[in-house]
């Protein structure tokens, strides 16, 4: 199989997991809203973050992929653009509370409002963590669904690597410079502005400039 076949079965396999996850119906303000604007990326003492969410490859090439084919040149510049990082998400609309990629937001985002095991990104987080992301005007359509998406919630980030392992954000030119310079083989995990960042380097951008910009944000994840 070639690698664009390879990559839109994975990204419809990605759907699929997405689709199984049951709905939720906010009762006062959008999602996007909440989210968004009360959830913000931690700044470290010299001022560093990494733009949230926190997604998977699989994920950064979904969103890609709905992006390319529903907004201007001009707002795909903003968005791709790294020297706009801010710590509220960028899909989040200045205009009003709604998320510009709702369709295709990440495993993250659907997560938000609802109560789920303490774990993220496939690691486990204090208790208390789930309190940072429930919401109490987050209702859940259909509880009896919802009691088993939470029962395979670890596998829901289990899923999410497997389908990013098999495919990569980067190019084999760029692969080869990163693991030359920081013995990584590949990268699963990081905000959409890294992620876009990395994916339009040069191999020599990267040969130069990876290991020192890892060493503060690999630091972050």
């Amino acid at each position: 199989m070639d690698v664009k076949n390879n990559l839109s079965k994975k990204l419809k396999q990605l759907q699929e997991l997405y689709d199984s996850i049951p709905p939720t119906e906010c009762l006062e303000t959008s999602c996007a809203d909440w989210c968004c604007s009360r959830l913000s990326s931690a700044l470290d003492e010299k001022g560093h973050f990494i733009s949230l969410p926190l997604i998977y490859s699989i994920e950064f090439l979904n969103i890609q992929d709905f992006v390319t084919k529903n907004f201007t040149k001009k707002q795909k510049e903003e968005f791709y653009d790294y020297n706009l990082k801010k710590p509220l998400c960028c899909f989040k609309d200045r205009q009003c509370p709604v998320c510009l990629i709702y369709p295709a937001r990440p495993f993250t985002c659907r997560v938000f409002g609802r109560r789920v095991p303490p774990i993220f990104w496939g690691m486990e987080y204090p208790p208390e963590a789930v309190d940072q992301i429930f919401c109490k005007n987050c209702r859940v359509l259909d509880k009896e669904k919802e009691k088993t998406f939470t029962d395979r919630f670890p596998i829901y980030w289990q899923r999410l690597e497997e389908l990013s392992s098999s495919v990569s954000v980067f190019s084999h030119d760029q692969l080869e410079a990163i693991h030359e310079v920081s013995n990584i083989k590949d990268i699963y995990i990081t905000g959409w502005k890294e992620f876009a960042l990395l994916s339009r380097a040069t191999p020599e951008w990267i040969r130069k400039n990876f290991a020192d910009f890892w060493k503060t944000h690999g630091n972050l994840l």
